[in-house]
Order: C-alpha cells, then structure tokens, then sequence
C-alpha cells in the first residue's frame, strides 16, 4: 500500500489497476492489429486479382519461414501498390532470390525483399545495388522492349518495371549455390525464430480480442473511478453521499461483469482485486465525508 499526499492510504493493487489496463490494452491492440492487417492484405490482393490465403501459404513456404506473416502481408501489400509483382509466381520468385541475397549480403531477408520491392517499384536497377544485383539498366530495357516489338524510348513504367522484374527473377535460375545455402541456413535459423515468436504473440493477441476488449472498456471506466477517487483521497472530499454511493455501485457492477466472462484467469482476478479496492478507497472516502475517516470497510 502507499499513501497520499495527506497521509491517507492508498491500496497499491489499484495503483497496479492501471499497469493491468495497460498490459490488457497492449495484448488487445496486437491481435486487433492482425486482424486489420489481415483485411487490408486480402482487400489489396483482391485488387490485384490474387486469393490472399494462397499469396500468404506461397510467401511462407518460399521465406522458408524467415518473415512473420504481419510483415510478409506488409510488404506483399507495398509491392502490390507499387505494381512491382501480379501473380504468386513473380511474389515467390522474387521471394527465393531474396533469400539468396540476403545470405550473400549479411541482411535480413526481410531487407532484401524491400530493397528489390523499391528498386523494382521505382524501375530502377541502380537500387538493387544495395543486395549484390549489378544490372545494367539501359541492356535490360533493351532487351525487353525487344522482347515485345517495340524500343526502350517507347516503354511505359509499367513496362519498365516488368522488365527490371524480369532481369531480377532471372538472377535465381539456377537456384541457391551450395555456398550462399550453407551461410542462409546458419542466418535463416534466427529469422525464423523472430518470425515464429511475432506469429504467436498475433496468435494470441487475436484469440484474445474478444475478451480483452470487454475487459478494456470495463477497466477504462474503473481507471478513471481510481484516478477520481484517489484525487478524493488526497484533499477535501468535494463529492456527495449519493456520488460516492453511486460509484461504489458501479465498481462493483464491474465485479460482477468481469466474473461473468466465463474464466478466471490472473489477469481477470487481478482486475477484480482492483476494483475491490476501488471500493474500499470510496468507502473510506464516504466515511470521511460522515466523519467517521477511521472506520474500515470490508469487501466480501
């Protein structure tokens, strides 16, 4: 317990109250943040004509597990929006080639995906510089425009950047070198690990949305009745019997709210504690108010 600036008592598991609305909050966001990420990516794939389940299953497989799924929608949305790749081809694709970049540059393959993403965006071979792909630019407009009967003066930045993807895919036709392979596999090993922990905390975050936003709107209220109450607590009591009461009456709804979530986990018999506390600071405040500060409250 700690005290107020007057001396009077403060229960320190209310005080905590707002470090648990903290941490429910947190675990709230992440899932409800998955969960939105999730619906932008399968809006921006259906843009662009791509099933996003199917993107998302490719992506995986071809990162070998190396990137979260919030980032791979990430950048699949960024290099959708950028016109960079059309098909789950091209995404898987550039997908391998990022790994062996990765692995040849010391970067991430998150990294080097970006890079290619940019430099493909842009249609600008001098970019992928940044992940050991040397392409001279004027050859690979060249030989694309040849390639559909027409000159690189004539090319659009659609085509343009088809033919930098082109010259990009190409970089990985005969697939990963026993020596790039051996150093992915060492640098890989943690990437996946990362990726793996950052699914399961949205795993778990989006398991949890339908309970922590109860709890959260439940504990907004309560925070605020803390904050007011230890305010209370800390000088003249300003507040009249039918506002105190009316206050007790609430926290203890929130009690029977929390308890009719069906389970009683730490988090929930935390918050019930706080609001319990909650009380006893109101009934204090109440008992001041009938100058009668020394008498304790009990909360069954």
């Amino acid at each position: 317990s700690g005290a107020t600036p007057s001396g009077k008592p403060v229960p320190g598991v209310a005080i905590g109250g707002i470090a648990l609305a903290k941490v429910a909050y947190d675990m709230g966001e992440v899932g409800a943040q998955s969960l939105k990420m999730s619906a932008a990516f399968d809006s921006v794939a259906a843009s662009a004509g791509l099933m996003g389940r199917e993107l998302l299953t490719a992506l995986r497989t071809a990162s070998a597990g190396t990137i979260s799924d919030q980032q791979l929608m990430t950048v699949a949305n960024r290099a959708i929006g950028l016109g960079v790749a059309d098909s789950v081809d091209e995404f898987t694709g550039l997908m391998e080639v990022a790994r062996a970049k990765a692995a040849e540059t010391g970067r991430s393959v998150t990294e080097a995906f970006d890079w290619m993403v940019t430099g493909i965006g842009r249609a600008s071979p001098q970019i992928l510089d940044n992940v050991n792909i040397v392409l001279d630019a004027d050859t690979v407009f060249q030989n694309y425009a040849r390639s559909i009967g027409t000159t690189a003066a004539a090319l659009d930045d659609a085509q343009r950047k088809q033919a930098v993807l082109n010259a990009v895919l190409q970089q990985n036709a005969g697939g990963m070198s026993e020596t790039v392979a051996a150093a992915a596999k060492a640098s890989e090993a943690y990437e996946r690990l990362g990726a793996s922990m950052e699914n399961l905390k949205a795993t778990l975050g989006v398991a949890f949305v339908p309970l922590m936003s109860a709890v959260v709107d439940t504990l907004a209220g309560g925070v605020g009745a803390i904050n007011s109450t230890v305010q209370t607590l800390s000088g003249d009591i300003t507040q009249s019997l039918d506002e105190l009461d009316a206050k007790i009456i609430q926290a203890a709804a929130s009690i029977e709210k929390l308890k009719g979530y069906g389970r009683q986990d730490d988090q929930i018999t935390y918050a019930i504690n706080g609001y319990r506390d909650q009380i006893v600071m109101l009934e204090q405040a109440r008992n001041q108010l009938l100058g009668n500060a020394t008498a304790a409250a009990t909360v069954e």
